[in-house]
């Protein structure tokens, strides 16, 4: 069963496909459970002083709305 926090995850991956804001041919399942997957093993391997916790946030945020891979590097994997 879903909790709470897994359907507002849910409702706004689903919301961002609907408003067509996100890449084509995406699952919001796979999203929804990469994305969760991501942030709850954080405080397994996050140790303080490298990076603040919102220098962290910044990168999660960099690597889920603009990807890992260039565009112009993307073509030519």
């Amino acid at each position: 069963a879903y909790t709470t926090f897994d359907n507002m995850w849910r409702d706004m991956i689903k919301a961002c496909a609907s408003a067509g804001v996100t890449s084509p041919g995406l699952d919001a399942t796979v999203v929804r459970l990469l994305l969760l997957g991501m942030l709850q093993t954080t405080p397994s391997w996050y140790r303080a002083g490298r990076m603040s916790p919102q220098e962290i946030s910044d990168q999660v945020w960099k690597l889920f709305s603009a990807g890992f891979v260039t565009t112009d590097t993307a073509a030519t994997l």
